[in-house]
This record gives C-alpha cells, sequence and structure tokens, in this order.
C-alpha cells in the first residue's frame, strides 16, 4: 500500500543479527523490518466500516420518519 510507510524507516537484519545498511546486498533469509507510520493508514482501515454503519443507521432513521408522517 503506498504511504504505508511514509517515513522510510526500514530496519534490515543480517542472519547474524547485525544491523546492515540500506545499500548492502540483501541474501536469502534476511530479515527486513518496516513500520506502518502513515497516520491516514489506520484511518482507511475502519472509515469504511464507519460510513457503512452510519449509511444503514441513516436509512433506518429515514425510513421511520417517512413511516410515521
Amino acid at each position: 500500500m503506498a504511504g504505508r510507510n511514509a517515513g522510510d524507516r526500514v530496519v534490515i537484519t543480517g542472519l547474524d543479527g547485525r544491523r546492515m545498511k540500506k545499500g548492502e546486498a540483501v541474501s536469502p533469509e534476511t530479515t527486513i523490518t518496516a513500520s506502518t507510520n502513515h497516520t491516514l493508514y489506520y484511518f482507511n482501515q475502519y472509515a469504511v466500516i464507519v460510513t457503512t454503519v452510519l449509511t444503514i443507521i441513516s436509512t433506518i432513521l429515514s425510513i421511520q420518519a417517512y413511516t410515521n408522517r
């Protein structure tokens, strides 16, 4: 996902547990850790659920208002 690691904070750890520089060659079984640090990433995870729930509530209230005339 674009923007998920906006600060480019990446930690590369070799098999010996030593922290590697970004320019070094990466061998198999090297651990690459990129933390999620973009604020909108978490917002986008829950925005769909919140909008769906609010839409359902709004629809129910509209139907009730229409039928109670």
